[in-house]
């Protein structure tokens, strides 16, 4: 009996690889914004008195890139709608990384506080982005679950990150900056699309009924 091949059985596998690959990208991106003040905290003491500055000017350290969040937050979201999210994205890991590694070198509060800043606009980017793109590839039921997928990653991130920071501070108070690095790792981003999505995890695909007549051999 003749058969005929099956387009989205062809093209299950390609899929199904891109929207895990996506997933591995957007995941860890998500728990970087934990990462902001988490990764630092245990050394902040350390930071005052290398620093010579006061307990609020220290606090400031941890908090400032709250600031630039929340003020580029809308930007960048203008941003993706125009471009979508892969350029904003990628740009912000790169911003992310720059801005929260400066740490390793910095010995000026003046400096360290700018670039908490920086910081901070390059988590605005790529928690906006990593939401759009998460939601974007999981929709309908699946849309829960990868929302719960992010909560699990960002709770692991929320303890880890000040857990190698405690570590690397051992050394150093700038060695725990090193972990804003991590960013960098998350660079090969494809574009994440519902039409990456494994079967189930975005809209339903619509297999071609083939109408045409059968016949025995």
């Amino acid at each position: 009996m003749a058969m005929s091949a099956d387009p989205a059985s062809a093209s299950g596998a390609p899929a199904a690889h891109a929207g895990r690959a996506s997933l591995a990208v957007l995941l860890p991106a998500s728990t970087l914004g934990v990462m902001g003040g988490a990764t630092i905290a245990p050394v902040i003491e350390a930071i005052r008195q290398a620093l010579d500055v006061g307990g609020t000017a220290a606090g400031l350290v941890l908090t400032s890139h709250s600031l630039a969040i929340a003020l580029v937050s809308p930007l960048v979201g203008r941003a993706t709608d125009r471009c979508g999210v892969r350029l904003p994205l990628a740009a912000g890991l790169v911003v992310y990384a720059l801005g929260g590694g400066a740490g390793l070198v910095v010995h000026s509060y003046p400096v360290l506080f700018a670039s908490r800043l920086i910081l901070g606009v390059g988590a605005a980017a790529v928690f906006t982005c990593s939401t759009a793109a998460l939601l974007g590839l999981c929709r309908g039921e699946m849309r829960d679950r990868g929302m719960g997928w992010r909560t699990a990653a960002t709770t692991a991130g929320g303890f880890l990150y000040p857990l190698a920071a405690g570590a690397l501070g051992n050394h150093s108070w700038h060695a725990p900056f090193a972990v804003y690095l991590a960013a960098l790792f998350r660079l090969r981003a494809p574009e994440p699309t519902a039409d990456d999505a494994e079967p189930g995890m975005g809209a339903p695909r619509q297999t071609p009924v083939d109408d045409r007549p059968r016949h025995g051999s």
